[in-house]
């Protein structure tokens, strides 16, 4: 497509919206702290990893919504975030949201310290160093990668079919984790994404690929990246979003999450909580 309808950053109703849904993508659908949209012409057209049972592998991996706008002929797919420790409570899917975080915001393998014994093989036993080529292949090929993802992949491949035969437009939104997701989702398919609180996902989209890293290529890319409809909206208060929740007096340290990526695909929006404590 040579043109593409785009969720605009600075309308308080398109945010709030998004916002919603991306909040709507912890809780089961319908449920009592459901917060209804229909006013604004949302639906749900597919809830996506919702399962009662718990021995569902399905049930364990990533949850959401795809919502269904026909005023307007949108669809927008929500990605939930963490439901562990640090961000929540829990859940089917905490164990593996943790190792997507580990795996996909830490610099080297989730080896913080010592202490740390690391997700995968790449650390060289030199404090905080790696092998990038390894690093490279295990974001690919990890056993929980949103890249080789059970739902990720046949959500976005439902979504770009409905979207042609119905003439729709796409956006993706998450929270946290949800939102890096999403992030990387809307990159990889060229859709527009407005993601909540979440982590750094610039990293690892250079690691999956995403995002050439060529030095030859490097200069010719930069500005379509900066520029792409990717936007993130978080406040200074949040040392997750800002990259900054990090050593061992953090809170993340304490409940073994390796946070320390900061750079982010597109635009940052950032609410100051000090010009705006009321």
């Amino acid at each position: 497509k040579n043109e593409m309808t785009v969720p605009n950053p600075k309308s308080n109703e398109t945010v709030y919206q998004l916002l919603i849904m991306s909040r709507n993508a912890y809780v089961p659908p319908y449920a009592d702290d459901w917060v209804d949209l229909t006013e604004y012409g949302w639906d749900i057209l597919i809830p996506f990893g919702w399962s009662d049972d718990s021995n569902d592998r399905i049930a364990k991996m990533v949850r959401g919504y795809i919502f269904e706008n026909v005023r307007n002929n949108i669809l927008v797919v929500s990605i939930k975030g963490t439901s562990a420790g640090l961000f929540g409570i829990g859940g089917p899917t905490a164990e593996n949201d943790r190792y997507n975080d580990n795996m996909m915001f830490s610099c080297c393998c989730a080896v913080v310290d010592r202490i740390w014994k690391g997700i995968c093989g790449c650390h060289s036993g030199i404090f905080n160093v790696c092998e990038l080529g390894c690093l490279r292949d295990e974001s690919r090929n990890y056993k929980n990668s949103y890249f080789v993802q059970l739902q990720v992949r046949p959500i976005l491949e439902f979504v770009e079919k409905y979207r042609i035969e119905k003439n729709y437009e796409v956006f993706l939104t998450g929270h946290s984790l949800g939102g890096s997701l999403a992030s990387l989702s809307g990159l990889s398919e060229m859709a527009p994404v407005m993601t909540y609180e979440a982590p750094g996902e610039a990293q690892f989209a250079r690691r999956i690929g995403l995002i050439k890293t060529e030095l030859h290529e490097v200069e010719k890319y930069k500005e379509i990246y900066n520029n792409v409809p990717i936007y993130h909206f978080g406040n200074n208060g949040d040392p997750i979003f800002l990259g900054k929740c990090t050593g061992i007096t953090s809170s993340c340290y304490y409940s073994g999450f390796a946070m320390e990526t900061k750079c982010h695909v597109g635009k940052l929006y950032m609410f100051d909580l000090d010009k705006n404590i009321s």
